[in-house]
């Protein structure tokens, strides 16, 4: 499934108890990073294919200057035959820098759209980081705030609340460390 910066901005996460599923947001990172994978893939391949089409521009350009030595060396021969071995060099190397143009052209185009693709990964994967670590700092807050409550309760209301309710027991454990840890 190719992933879009739609797919991205629209994507849910179901709530748990203590905010988002852990899971589905790690597959979902796990998904953008094979995506902004395979782009890179891409672009290197694109940078190799440009490297190739620029030594075939400069073999054609080898093979120029060999021609016009050639006819220079050769100067003897009658002057149809040097006009008609320039003329041939001539179209051979314009059709080569028409194909070598053309093929620089679409290799470039391939290029700018990687690019672009990759831009827009990276600009998807600091929105969903940028919102998941908001998310960290709300429900880190919402817990740090029932702490200072808890805290504050008076030790009159604990024993009278306890001894109203003798068989519960009552344990809050925060691991904020944890949490974040799994989130990133």
């Amino acid at each position: 499934m190719k992933l879009t910066p739609q797919q991205i901005k629209k994507r849910e996460f179901t709530k748990q108890l203590r905010g988002y599923s852990v899971e589905e947001v790690d597959s979902f990172l796990e998904h953008i990073a094979e995506e902004f994978d395979e782009v890179t893939r891409r672009n290197e391949e694109l940078q190799r294919r440009i490297g190739e089409l620029e030594k075939q521009t400069l073999d054609i350009k080898q093979i120029e200057k060999n021609i016009q030595d050639t006819l220079l060396k050769n100067t003897d021969n009658p002057s149809r035959a040097i006009d008609s071995a320039k003329k041939q060099a001539s179209l051979i190397i314009k059709e080569a820098e028409v194909k070598a143009a053309y093929l620089l052209e679409k290799v470039r185009k391939q290029e700018l759209e990687v690019q672009e693709s990759i831009f827009a990964l990276m600009q998807e994967r600091n929105v969903v980081l940028a919102k998941l670590k908001a998310l960290v700092l709300a429900q880190s807050s919402a817990l740090n705030i029932a702490l200072q409550e808890i805290e504050q309760e008076s030790i009159e209301d604990v024993l009278s609340r306890a001894s109203q309710e003798p068989e519960q027991e009552t344990k809050t454990t925060i691991d904020i460390a944890n949490i974040v840890g799994k989130i990133v």
